[in-house]
């Protein structure tokens, strides 16, 4: 186990420094937050917190007069009544007065930082500006995030986005490590309907809430292994923008670690992996129903259509989307097939669930599973072409 492992999971044991901090209208009164650096990005921390009556501190390593916007966003934050502390000897370790209840953290600050070392050692979590932007959104309503991260190409890709959904008849914005601090795209007095985030490994690292309609890995290379100790860690800060993700995790069909993210990420029940490439272009979902009858149409979802669906993966679809096809069809095991499928050419279920549960479902021998599948499933019963395919 790395450093960054340790600290990480010191983070995680106590992540919750009061029950129901999850929007902006609970209950943030009195809770004694340390907002680590006084960037754009903290500065809006703590102004949001206190504002919602939490007890601010700030630190920066940054002596008075060495930054004239440093200077001016703690001139305005005292004038707030907020503590502010500047220069190196108040950024070597927690403050011992007063007590902190949380730490906020700006992305630039390591993990292994004495300050955040100390605050982990001692059991206060850790908060980014990701984790708090998320639990200041509205209670109901609250915009959706697409969040985007990558080695290269992140900001285009977030500005275009932005575009597209502005383009669409939306209200959107771009926010996030493009520039705009999530914060006050989350509270802008007039609520956008949609936010474009473009998140970095740091912003990643420390996120744990994070629940995305849709998320995007553009590509993983090596870089900021400095921050990070090890490519495996860079690695592992990256894929945590598929966690928790709704409706579809993006990956790079010519870069495999980002399709190798999508598998190991803990998604919500539902969300599929959508592969993008210059190659030619796949049957979509929509496409692959055209192909199958009209009359077995209603019955997309069946056992039985689960099984084609994951023998046309084979074909036609990332290994990503047929891994969750099998597994859905596991899932099902227990369900009854539609009477509507009873015949004497109906697919032999019960012998080919057992051969299903026998098999192999390691995708890196891909190529055994659609002769394994073949010998389970009379394809052409529900789906006639499909060894065409």
């Amino acid at each position: 186990m790395t450093e960054l492992d340790e600290l990480s999971g010191a983070a995680d044991h106590g992540y919750e420094p009061r029950p129901g901090l999850t929007h902006r209208d609970a209950d943030w009164s009195g809770l004694r937050v340390l907002v680590a650096g006084l960037g754009i990005s903290g500065f809006a921390a703590a102004d949001a917190l206190w504002e919602r009556g939490a007890v601010v501190t700030v630190v920066d390593a940054s002596p008075p007069g060495a930054s004239k916007a440093v200077d001016e966003r703690a001139q305005i934050l005292a004038v707030l009544g907020v503590d502010v502390r500047l220069g190196p000897d108040h950024t070597q370790g927690m403050p011992s007065s007063p007590a902190h209840d949380l730490v906020v953290t700006s992305p630039g600050w390591r993990p292994t930082h004495p300050v955040l070392a100390d605050a982990a050692a001692h059991g206060i979590p850790i908060w980014g500006e990701v984790e708090l932007a998320w639990r200041m959104r509205a209670r109901e309503g609250a915009a959706p995030w697409l969040t985007v991260t990558g080695t290269n190409g992140k900001t285009t890709t977030v500005n275009m986005l932005a575009s597209i959904l502005r383009a669409a008849g939306l209200r959107a914005t771009s926010a996030g490590n493009v520039g705009t601090p999530l914060l006050e795209a989350v509270l802008h007095p007039q609520p956008y309907d949609v936010i474009a985030v473009e998140l970095s490994s740091f912003q990643l690292f420390w996120q744990r809430s994070l629940s995305p309609v849709a998320s995007a890995c553009l590509n993983v290379a090596a870089d900021h292994i400095d921050w990070h100790g090890s490519f495996e860690d860079y690695l592992r800060a990256k894929g945590r923008v598929f966690r928790n993700t709704h409706l579809a995790c993006v990956y790079n069909v010519a870069d495999p670690l980002t399709e190798q993210l999508v598998i190991d990420a803990d998604v919500i029940e539902g969300c599929r992996a959508v592969g993008f490439t210059l190659g030619i272009p796949a049957l979509s979902i929509q496409d692959e129903c055209a192909l199958w009858p009209p009359v077995l149409r209603p019955f997309w979802r069946s056992v039985e259509c689960v099984f084609c669906r994951a023998y046309l993966a084979r074909f036609t679809y990332s290994r990503v989307r047929a891994q969750g096809l099998f597994q859905h069809l596991c899932r099902l095991m227990e369900s009854p097939m539609p009477p509507e499928l009873l015949g004497r050419r109906a697919v032999r279920l019960q012998f080919g669930l057992a051969k299903l549960t026998a098999l192999d479902l390691d995708f890196p021998a891909q190529a055994l599973v659609a002769p394994k599948l073949a010998d389970v499933v009379e394809i052409g019963v529900i789906c006639p072409g499909a060894h065409a395919l």
